[in-house]
């Protein structure tokens, strides 16, 4: 399931109506962590991506390398530099 603010959807269709979500793996203390990374520039690997359904105005594709989310949740942050956010299952991070 994607959930996404209508913010999102609005920035992604003025920025050519793809979002392209990738997990980044990461060590920490505590074992590896896992976050997403999510941008409306096509990446140079857009084969390896795949559409995720989505009841959305807007194309959604994640590139499924370390499993895929129950939830992929979408936000626009940033105050003077607006981007898409995305987070796992709700979260910032999955361990």
């Amino acid at each position: 399931m994607v959930t996404a603010e209508a913010a999102v959807c609005d920035y992604v269709v003025a920025h050519g109506g793809t979002v392209w979500v990738r997990p980044t793996r990461h060590r920490c203390c505590h074992g590896p962590l896992t976050l997403l990374h999510a941008s409306t520039d096509r990446p140079g690997d857009a084969a390896s991506y795949e559409t995720v359904d989505a009841d959305l105005p807007i194309t959604v594709r994640f590139k499924a390398a370390h499993g895929c989310p129950d939830e992929l949740v979408l936000e626009l942050r940033g105050l003077a530099r607006k981007r898409p956010a995305a987070f796992w299952d709700g979260c910032a991070f999955k361990m």
